[in-house]
């Protein structure tokens, strides 16, 4: 496995550039401004995510340009359920753990 690339990033501030493959990110809700944060096996929504290392995603890339977030503490991958919502439960990607992002004119992606 690569190293990640380190990428700028404030807790709680600044919202950075695209995803890309390698790299490491905190993905947070802009309107809560909570980072999506593993805290026991758990996805925790934390406005502080402080010191852990629970809200470290790295980037991934899989085939046909689709992209996934493993989390550095589990190493579970964010996946979306099939009643709406997120979990991190997998241990590989599949089809609910590919992601692609579209960028906001208010900034960040989704």
């Amino acid at each position: 496995m690569k190293e990640p690339k380190l990428s700028s990033f404030t807790i709680n501030g600044g919202i950075s550039s695209a995803p890309e493959a390698d790299g490491m990110y905190m993905i947070r809700d802009l309107d809560s401004r909570n980072s999506i944060t593993m805290v026991n096996g758990s996805l925790t929504p934390l406005l502080d995510a402080g010191t852990r290392g629970g809200w470290q995603w790295i980037c991934e890339e899989a085939r046909g340009g689709w992209i996934g977030f493993r989390n550095v503490v589990s190493g579970k991958y964010l996946g979306r359920g099939n009643r709406g919502g997120i979990y991190a439960q997998a241990s590989r990607m599949k089809s609910w753990e590919l992601f692609v992002l579209c960028q906001r004119e208010a900034g960040g992606y989704n």
